[in-house]
Formats: structure tokens, C-alpha cells, sequence
């Protein structure tokens, strides 16, 4: 097969220049990245095997669903996670992650993997995708998603998958969707020809209901009236007058009959001998021990073990959203260098002795030490952080003084200038009463002198 798709490095002249070159097949043209949906092209859709709404119901119904799968959602939500890469990229995913509440996705996530087996979120608004909705996927030959059909209101809407994004909790065989946890426990077999088995949950369900109905037996008896050698007549009269009876009612007869009470055997051999059998399935099929665990505390011989299992799978899971935050969620966010980890930051305890130590070692500096005071929340002003903060009192209070004093004679500096310049302009202005005269010599100076005559002299001089 490699030798007919491919042409590799045939050499070509032209001129003097030896060209190389190989002719690869595109994906299209190969038949070995194909995949089968069985009656896709006979069908609008490919529809799951187990409908998303039957998974969701049978998790609303069964408590030992309900409990395996929030045991494990409530592990993963009370872990801690960050983001970690380049500076403006994890501001931008913070920011993301409280606009949008990625807690809240994570939580949808988990449990629509665990109960569906498939998660579908939103890019346009983030929110995820009623899964119970869901009833097929469209597809091209080769596996890409092409649509997700939703039914709203009894009838069918086509979603263009580009703006979700699908993920799977366990993918088997390149099928078009993923597999649940429990998708053992309400998947169905054939067996004995034509004949198909019932979902165990669905057993299970049934033998909880007929433990309700032998209750509800032993609680109200059925009660039957035997009477004996009575005439056809006299019996039908007899039974109109037992349905009449109300609860509570007494009846008095003048022939002495025979009652007989319908007794249930609550442990009959049958529920004895196949109430274990499901409940193990129903564990094992749960992948979880700790329905059991926590339902029944005698069983904690091997609590140890079955811990393991689980950390072991909630391991798994966290894996699986590492890998989807970093390749699906991340990029679509930010294009910067950005990576979703599990965990906290690294941190230390602040110690102030030690931070002391360091500083008359001479390993920090002050500005250093401002600075690992601030980062552990040290309410500090850089402006009144400068060279005299370690000066006397009286020598700081003679710098001020030198600084005022400086700050004057600026002051002054530049009045003396700005008196000179207006002087220079303009000879006849007044420097104590900041007056100026007017061209025709209405002020006069001190010599009775027209102020014309004056700025003659000035000029001679």
C-alpha cells in the first residue's frame, strides 16, 4: 500500500539544477481514516445508544447514580487550579474565568461526562448545552462534527458545531459519541434469537417498586370472606354489600364465615438470591465503591483499597480537563502562552525574623525588602520612602528648614527677574504699586516732570 500511495523522491533535470521532490495523497483519498457510523447515510442523524434523556432520568431516579456521580463532581470542584505562562494571557484567562465562572463549567462538565458520557459547551455565550436536548450528530465520512441536532418544542433544530465545543468522557472506537460511567447498567444485549435484555438499572428500579408493594401488602392486607353453602343469589348480595363496606366499617352477620388474610414472604429466595447479584453489577457498573461505603458502614474492610480506586479515576478525570482546558478552551481565549494547572501557586509563609536577618546580612537590600512586604499585603507609601528616612529628627528638621529656605530665595529669583523684564519694557511702570503710565504722561515722578521727558533722560543716560 505504501509503495502505491506514494512516489518518493524521483529525480528530474532541468538544466543544471537537480530538483527532488515526493507526491504525497491527501486526507480525503485515504480510505484508512474513515469511519463507520452503521445507518448514518440511511438516517438524518447519528443518534446515541443510550438517549441522553433516558441517562438523566435514570441519574434523577436511582439514588446510588446520583450519589456516585456528585461524589465525584464534588471532588473535582473542591480542588484548586490556576493559570500559569505569559503575564497579559493569564490576566486575560482570570478575567475570563470570573466573567464566565469557570467553576461552574468544570461542574457541568464533569457531570454531563459521567452521566452522558459527552459534554457540549457553547463558545459564543460559554454556557453549556442541555445535553437531555440532544438527540443526534451529523457527520462527515471522515469523523469531523459537522451539526448537533437539538429537539426544542418537539421538533428538531440543527446546531453548526464550529461554535461548540464537544468533548467525551470515554471515546471507544472513534464513534460519533462517548460513553458514560454507568452506559454498562442501561445498555441493552440480544439474546435467545430476537429477544433483548432489560437495562440493570431498570431491574434494579423494578425491584425497589416491588419492595414498595410488598410494604404496602404487609401494611394493608387483603382481607377475603369465605361463605359457605350460600345460594347464587344470596352470595351476589353478599359481595354488593363487602364493596360497600368503608374502612373502619364492622359487619355483623348471623352465619359464622370464614376470613382468610393475603400474607407476602418479603424475603422470598427469588429477591434473596438476585439482590446481590444486582447491587454488585450496579457497583461495579458505577465504577465507584463509595455508594457502597457510605450506604452501608459495615462493609469498610476495604475502604483503603476502594479509596485508591477512586483518587485513581478522579485522577483520570482531572486529566482529562487539564487537556481540554489547555488544547479547546485556552486558545480560544487568549493566543498567548497560557496552561491550565492543577493545585496552587508556589507560595511561603512570610516571616518577618528571618526577613530582619536577611537585611543585616546584607542579602536585601531596602528597596527589596519593600518590596517582599508589599507582596505579602504591608501597607506602604513610596513618598515618604526616601535617603533621610534613618536621619535624626533634629537633622531631618534642619534639612527642611535648608530646603524652605532654598525654596525662597527661587521665589525671590524669580521676582527680581520678572520686575526687571517689566522695567526694561516699559520705564515709567511703578514697581510698589504695579501701575504703568500711558503714553501721554498722565503719572509724574517725583521732579514734576512730564514721565516723556524722564524716559528721555533715562535714554540719554
Amino acid at each position: 500500500m505504501l509503495k502505491k500511495n506514494l512516489r518518493f523522491w524521483q529525480k528530474r533535470q532541468e538544466g543544471t539544477t537537480t530538483l527532488y521532490g515526493a507526491t504525497i495523497p491527501a486526507a480525503a483519498t485515504s480510505t484508512s481514516s474513515q469511519v463507520s457510523d452503521h445507518s448514518l447515510y440511511s438516517q438524518q442523524h447519528v443518534a446515541p445508544t443510550v438517549d441522553f434523556r433516558t441517562a438523566y432520568e435514570y441519574y434523577k431516579t436511582v439514588g446510588k447514580v446520583q450519589n456516585a456521580v456528585e461524589s465525584y463532581v464534588s471532588e473535582i470542584l473542591s480542588r484548586d487550579w490556576y493559570f500559569a505562562g505569559d503575564e497579559q494571557g493569564v490576566r486575560a484567562m482570570e478575567e475570563w474565568e470570573l466573567r464566565f465562572d469557570l467553576s461552574r463549567l468544570i461542574e457541568y462538565i464533569v457531570r454531563d461526562w459521567l452521566v452522558c458520557g459527552n459534554s457540549i459547551i457553547g463558545v459564543s455565550d460559554w454556557q453549556p448545552v442541555q445535553m437531555s436536548s440532544i438527540v443526534g450528530m451529523k457527520r462527515s465520512p471522515y469523523g469531523a462534527t459537522e451539526q448537533f441536532v437539538q429537539q426544542v418544542n418537539g421538533r428538531e433544530v440543527a446546531l453548526d458545531a464550529g461554535g461548540f465545543i464537544h468533548t467525551r468522557y470515554i471515546e471507544i472506537n472513534r464513534e460519533a459519541w462517548g460513553v458514560g460511567m454507568f452506559h454498562s447498567l442501561l445498555a441493552t444485549f440480544e439474546y435467545g434469537g430476537r429477544r433483548r435484555s432489560l437495562p440493570h438499572l431498570e431491574i434494579y428500579r423494578r425491584q425497589i417498586q416491588l419492595f414498595y408493594r410488598i410494604l404496602e401488602r404487609y401494611g394493608s392486607p387483603v382481607t377475603v370472606w369465605f361463605f359457605e353453602n350460600v345460594a347464587k343469589a344470596e352470595f351476589d348480595k353478599q359481595v354488593e354489600e363487602l364493596r360497600a363496606l368503608e374502612p373502619g366499617d364492622r359487619r355483623i352477620l348471623s352465619k359464622k364465615v370464614e376470613i382468610a388474610t393475603e400474607t407476602i414472604d418479603g424475603r422470598g429466595n427469588l429477591i434473596n438470591a438476585t439482590t446481590p447479584v444486582i447491587n454488585e453489577e450496579i457497583e461495579a457498573g458505577l465504577q465507584t465503591s463509595a455508594n457502597r461505603l457510605l450506604t452501608q458502614p459495615s462493609a469498610m474492610a476495604d475502604a483503603r483499597i476502594s479509596e485508591e480506586k477512586d483518587s485513581a479515576r478522579l485522577l483520570g478525570i482531572s486529566e482529562r480537563i487539564r487537556r481540554i482546558m489547555n488544547a479547546l478552551f485556552i486558545p480560544r481565549i487568549t493566543a498567548a502562552r497560557v496552561e491550565f494547572k492543577w493545585g496552587k501557586q508556589d507560595s511561603y509563609e512570610f516571616d518577618f525574623e528571618q526577613l530582619l536577618k536577611a537585611k543585616s546580612a546584607g542579602l536585601l537590600g531596602a528597596q527589596e525588602g519593600r518590596a517582599i512586604l508589599a507582596s505579602v499585603g504591608w501597607k506602604l507609601d513610596d513618598r515618604l520612602f526616601g535617603d533621610g528616612q534613618h536621619t535624626p529628627p533634629q537633622q531631618q528638621q534642619q534639612q527642611q528648614q535648608q530646603q524652605a529656605d532654598k525654596q525662597e530665595a527661587l521665589e525671590q529669583r524669580i521676582r527680581d527677574a520678572v520686575l526687571g523684564a517689566l522695567q526694561e519694557f516699559n520705564p515709567d511702570h511703578d514697581p510698589l504699586t504695579g501701575q504703568f503710565t500711558s503714553g501721554g504722561g498722565s503719572h509724574r515722578g517725583s521732579d514734576n516732570k512730564p514721565n516723556s521727558d524722564r524716559s528721555v533722560n533715562n535714554q540719554k543716560q
